[in-house]
């Protein structure tokens, strides 16, 4: 990560270093009078991590989310990025820490250049290797996969990503994630949209990216069955977090119970 300026600022040149996040006794209401959407919350994520996120509708995951890029501050309690307060941390800095994959990929009219380096800091090559690895391209002809790239890169995606399937969207989505190697990787439902086939490429992409701390909220099961952790929520709690073989042996678990049940996770 480059070093940025901010209110509070890290004291080594790239931060984060490790990536990890702690959660110390949280909570959050989004106004005066309703229920807690988050209730004293404690967790830790280790740096390099990849921990899944899974929960019924409602049991306050993306509130987790919210409350990491600070887009709503807590009503108690404190959360530690590499053991830094992040409501010390300006708003740029804190951000510029994650990548994030959301559900629908935030995409704007232009080329598949702009989309991937908006601001220009990254070479064709650079651009062309990220959609190699992101699987939107394949060998045609006697073109190589970094040539069907390179071609690629000017392609205008049209309105609304409209020359872009919904998979291909999310793979250039992707794409951008690989551009940022070091960041805290967030993935919010980000496979919820597309097949199960590009869902596990994704996955496997993510896994083979070691040393980056990954949290994936969870549309399918098998999205986060093999992650070093799970965090289950509900109620706006953290009921279980293990890793999936100790909380799949809880005889009454509530991972166990989803993971049986497959459609509460959506």
């Amino acid at each position: 990560m480059k070093r940025l300026g901010s209110s509070c600022v890290p004291d080594q040149e790239y931060w984060p270093v490790s990536g990890n996040i702690q959660f110390i006794d949280v909570s959050l209401s989004y106004r005066e009078g309703l229920p807690p959407a988050i209730r004293n919350v404690s967790f830790e994520i280790e740096g390099g991590q990849r921990v899944g996120v899974c929960g019924r509708t409602g049991a306050g995951k993306s509130s987790l989310l919210l409350l990491l890029f600070r887009v709503i501050e807590p009503t108690g309690g404190r959360i530690l990025l590499d053991h830094l307060d992040i409501s010390k941390l300006g708003l740029v800095t804190l951000r510029e820490a994650f990548s994030i994959i959301p559900q629908e990929p935030l995409l704007m009219r232009g080329t598949v250049r702009t989309n991937l380096s908006p601001f220009g800091g990254h070479s064709d090559q650079a651009l062309a290797d990220a959609v190699v690895q992101a699987g939107l391209v394949h060998s045609k002809g006697g073109e190589s996969e970094v040539d069907s790239a390179l071609e690629l890169l000017d392609l205008d995606i049209g309105q609304e990503a409209s020359a872009l399937s919904s998979g291909q969207r999310q793979l250039l989505s992707f794409a951008r994630t690989l551009l940022r190697p070091g960041a805290i990787i967030v993935c919010d439902e980000p496979t919820s949209n597309i097949d199960e086939r590009t869902d596990g490429f994704i996955q496997k992409r993510l896994r083979a990216m070691s040393g980056s701390t990954c949290i994936v909220i969870a549309h399918r099961i098998n999205t986060i069955i093999d992650s070093d952790k799970i965090l289950v929520m509900e109620n706006g709690k953290v009921v279980e977090f293990d890793t999936p073989k100790n909380l799949l042996a809880l005889p009454r678990g509530k991972f166990a119970a989803l993971a049986a049940d497959k459609e509460h996770l959506q």
